[in-house]
């Protein structure tokens, strides 16, 4: 009789996390909004329960809210304001979880946002954390365009436009009368 046969398998019993960011516009102005799009995938063959997603907000950013929503069994916290620090509690193998963030674009952003979202797997797993990002040029304000001066006007205009505003405004008028020390004849 042959003896039996064995076999052994190797592979990765680690999960294989994938972290993709992207930003809706290009370029946005300052006081405008910005949509963010963060994606987490276990691509691996076991599960990544408890893996932590942070997602700070940026300099230029003035505030921002976001949702998650997920498939394939992964759970995560649903919806919050702030910086998103998520522990997503269930993520299977080909589950995903997906953030939207909408955020408030400050008005003194900087020329550049650049958004970065980082995953961290849980205790039990051996993988480094994971960054992802997305840089969005801000439009600057235009320069306010200033208020005519004097030096712009004219003094004659301002002249001409003093008697219409003193005439505008109820005042106290005083009449002063001069008259000759010459005697009329």
């Amino acid at each position: 009789m042959a003896p039996p046969c064995t076999a052994s398998v190797t592979g990765s019993s680690t999960p294989q996390l994938q972290i993709s960011k992207t930003a809706d516009l290009q370029t946005v102005a300052v006081g405008g909004t910005i949509e963010y799009t963060v994606t987490v995938i276990n691509g691996g063959s076991v599960p990544a329960d408890g893996t932590v997603i942070g997602d700070p907000i940026p300099e230029g950013i003035a505030s921002q809210l976001w949702t998650c929503r997920t498939s394939a069994g992964a759970v995560c916290a649903g919806i919050g304001s702030g910086a998103i620090s998520d522990t997503i509690t269930s993520l299977p193998v080909g589950g995903s979880v997906v953030y939207t963030v909408t955020a408030k674009v400050s008005f003194t952003a900087p020329k550049v946002i650049t958004n970065v979202a980082t995953i961290t797997p849980s205790a039990g797993g051996n993988c480094t954390p994971c960054t992802a990002s997305a840089a969005t040029a801000v439009q600057q304000s235009s320069t306010p365009t200033p208020v005519p001066g004097l030096s712009q006007w004219g003094m004659g205009s301002m002249l001409l436009l003093i008697p219409m505003v003193v005439g505008l405004f109820p005042s106290r008028r005083s009449i002063a009368c001069c008259f000759s020390s010459e005697a009329r004849s």
